[in-house]
């Protein structure tokens, strides 16, 4: 089960790194097509050194919540070099992504900024969790056993916390989108699988009793297919209506089998998610 959850994890935070920028450049006419494609390309990367260095260290179970203080101590001891290279690639993406912060308020620069938001809140979740499990190492190798709780509780609301951030952002940028396009649809399917998975670390964890997590997943699965049937059928209609703008047809061509996949990996999400409760 804990590999099934982990599965479902990874998938959502690869499906929310691919919508944000499809969004951002889709909607930025006012742009120059290689002004947007350097900063969302610089923005891509940083976004996706935060995933992997995090995918990178909790790719394997970290470790059992309820494992002695001792095992704690080891554990935490063995993997410090991981936690504090992943705590130094997040914060130097941090810097990268505050620097790509744009400064007009024409529509290119405010969907430009959304995303910016959405990976800031991201690194800050990640970094406050890392430096709580640092803060833990330390306690235990200075003796402190209750520090496990404290252990504990990061490993637990760390990714709850980063799964709602997520959600909520994603909501935001939807609802900047006039309705019907593909890029709301992936949005909002995407947001419904974020949620979903983080229904399923609270209730693994205690913290919503399982038959409200039950129902709430079982409710985003189902915005999740109709979402993504819907955003699929907008988007060849996008396509058969094309444009007049050379330019905006180059960028289209592009997006769209980024487009297809980013709703091929919220279908493999929903399939997690139901095989999970």
């Amino acid at each position: 089960m804990r590999k099934v959850i982990l599965a479902i994890f990874i998938v959502a935070l690869g499906t929310v790194s691919i919508p944000a920028p499809m969004m951002a450049r889709a909607a930025a006419q006012e742009r120059t097509l290689a002004d947007q494609g350097a900063v969302m390309a610089r923005l891509l990367d940083a976004g996706l050194q935060i995933q992997t260095a995090l995918g990178s260290l909790f790719s394997s179970q970290f470790i059992e919540p309820d494992a002695s203080a001792r095992l704690w101590r080891d554990t935490l001891r063995a993997r410090r070099p991981e936690i504090d290279q992943t705590l130094a690639v997040i914060r130097q993406a941090s810097v990268e992504i505050q620097g790509l912060r744009a400064s007009g308020n024409e529509l290119s620069d405010r969907q430009i900024n959304s995303f910016v938001d959405t990976l800031s809140e991201q690194a800050d979740t990640a970094e406050a969790m890392l430096v709580s499990l640092i803060e833990v190492s330390d306690s235990l190798e200075a003796g402190e056993r209750g520090a496990v709780d404290r252990g504990i509780e990061a490993l637990i609301h760390g990714p709850v916390l980063m799964m709602d951030g997520q959600a909520l952002s994603l909501r935001t940028q939807a609802a900047m989108f006039p309705p019907g396009q593909s890029q709301q649809h992936l949005a909002y399917a995407s947001a419904a699988l974020t949620e979903g998975v983080s229904f399923k670390l609270k209730a693994l964890n205690g913290l919503v009793p399982q038959r409200q997590a039950r129902d709430e997943i079982r409710s985003r699965a189902e915005s999740i297919a109709a979402n993504v049937e819907e955003g699929l059928a907008a988007l060849e209609r996008e396509i058969l209506t094309g444009t007049t703008d050379v330019e905006q047809a180059a960028l289209i061509d592009r997006l769209v089998p980024l487009k297809r996949e980013a709703f091929i990996l919220v279908q493999q999400g929903e399939n997690l998610l139901i095989r999970a409760f």
